[in-house]
């Protein structure tokens, strides 16, 4: 099953060695997809370290299409087919 990676407790910037190891495996580390198989080895391998400010990266496994929403306070939320909380149009 494919994985995404997501912010934990702070905001998602990486740290200089996360960046580091980004552009070691041939990413760009201002331009990769949060499906990239390079993040989420460089997630699982540097732990913490990975983020700027110290908060873990969240990894979490989607059937096929997501979507993140990210709030102004940093927090952000995977959306996935299986728990959209979609509104009906037709219902009155």
């Amino acid at each position: 099953m494919p994985k995404v990676v997501m912010a934990g407790e702070g905001t998602f910037s990486f740290s200089e060695k996360a960046e580091d190891m980004l552009r070691k495996m041939g990413a760009d580390p201002y331009d990769i997809s949060r499906h990239d198989s390079r993040l989420i080895k460089a997630v699982e391998f540097l732990g913490a370290k990975v983020s700027y400010d110290g908060n873990p990266f969240i990894i979490e496994e989607v059937v096929d299409k997501y979507m993140i929403v990210c709030f102004n306070d940093g927090y952000e939320k995977l959306i996935t087919p299986e728990n959209a909380d979609w509104i009906s149009s037709k219902k009155h």
